[in-house]
């Protein structure tokens, strides 16, 4: 294989990768959070809506420092929850 061509499929390779490791780790996390309620549904939204890029309720919300507020709406997590 040319030279030019290795660091295109090295490059694509390790993108599958990451996102076969990301979606493995949403469908765990999705699936604990359609299980849960309270506080752990909230914190493990928050955790979803964070690592998928997820639009806020509020632009620049910090949140809670002890998680107990959702930043992002259960409607947007359930559709990204869906597809696993």
């Amino acid at each position: 294989m040319p030279a030019a061509l290795i660091a295109p499929a090295l490059l694509a390779g390790a993108l599958c990768a990451a996102s076969a490791a990301r979606a493995d780790a949403n469908l765990q996390t999705c699936l604990r959070w359609r299980s849960s309620s309270g506080l752990e549904h909230i914190q493990l939204g928050n955790r979803l809506g964070e690592a998928n890029l997820l639009t806020k309720n509020q632009k620049l919300d910090p949140g809670a420092p002890d998680g107990s507020r959702p930043l992002y709406r259960d409607s947007d997590i359930a559709r990204l929850c869906r597809s696993y």
